[in-house]
C-alpha cells in the first residue's frame, strides 16, 4: 500500500508540474484563453487531490503497520516491564 500512495504522489506532483507550466505559457491548446485557464486549473485541483490521496493511503499503510508492531510485541514488552514471572497470556473469550 506504501508503493501505491507513493505512486499516487509522484503522479499528482508531475501533473501538477505539468499544469503549472500550462498556466505559465509554455504551451497552449487550441481553446480560447479562458477555457485553457479553467482546464489548468481543474488540472491543479486533481494533481492536489491525487498527492491528497496518495498520503493518506500511505498513512493509513503505516497505521496498519505500526498496530500490527504494537500487537506483536505488547506482551513481550509487558514482560520486560513488570519481570517475566509475573505476566500471564490472557486471551479473551467470545460471547
Amino acid at each position: 500500500m506504501k508503493r501505491f500512495g507513493s505512486l499516487l504522489m509522484l503522479l499528482g506532483a508531475s501533473i501538477g508540474i505539468v499544469a503549472a507550466a500550462g498556466i505559465g505559457g509554455v504551451f497552449h491548446l487550441a481553446f480560447p484563453w479562458l477555457v485553457n485557464l479553467a482546464l489548468a486549473k481543474l488540472t491543479l485541483v486533481a494533481s492536489g487531490a491525487l498527492m491528497a490521496s496518495g498520503a493518506v493511503v500511505r498513512r493509513l499503510a503505516t497505521r496498519r503497520e505500526q498496530a500490527a508492531q504494537l500487537a506483536a510485541g505488547s506482551e513481550d514488552n509487558a514482560r520486560r516491564a513488570v519481570g517475566d514471572d509475573r505476566v500471564e497470556k490472557v486471551t479473551l473469550r467470545q460471547q
